[in-house]
């Protein structure tokens, strides 16, 4: 399924009634790729919503217009940031850390509540101190710290360590 097809199958906004008051938390991928029919979509069902929870790689940062959009609902960006440096760019290439961290200091002057996401698997175990240390360091008052741990598939799943991989985490 394309995910525009997911999307408008599972929440058919136009099924709402317009006075309904239900606070719904909605989270979204890849909206700022250029999915702005999804928010509008949001903003037209006239929904009271608590949070619309943007996940993004951050490479993207909105144009003008599009900011202005993401303004006009309750936007939390959550950036997914698994490593910090060369880890970091291992694992999301061809994404550039420096890009990102950029992006997400622009969201954050922007006035947004950022959050980061860190998926940790048996690629990046190394760089989790590292990237704990400098989230400590700079992002801290971030709203908020996500900590993912890859089971499946079994080749990066954490428990595909060694003993001794194991132990040196």
């Amino acid at each position: 399924l394309k995910y525009e097809t997911y999307i408008d199958k599972h929440f058919p906004f136009d099924q709402y009634n317009p006075g309904q008051k239900e606070a719904i938390s909605f989270a979204v991928q890849n909206i700022l790729s250029g999915k702005k029919h999804i928010l509008m979509e949001l903003k037209k069902a006239k929904i009271e919503m608590k949070e619309v929870v943007i996940l993004t790689n951050g490479t993207i940062f909105p144009d003008a217009e599009y900011l202005s959009l993401l303004r006009s609902l309750p936007v939390k960006i959550q950036v997914s940031i698994d490593g910090i440096g060369e880890t970091f760019e291992k694992m999301r290439y061809p994404a550039k850390f420096p890009a990102v961290v950029r992006n997400l200091n622009s969201f954050l002057h922007a006035g947004f509540p950022v959050g980061i996401t860190f998926t940790l698997s048996a690629l990046n175990t190394d760089g989790l101190f590292d990237f704990l240390d400098w989230f400590i360091l700079w992002y801290k008052d971030c709203s908020s710290l996500y900590l993912n741990i890859v089971f499946d598939p079994a080749p990066l799943s954490i428990l595909s360590l060694s003993d001794k991989g194991k132990v040196e985490f």
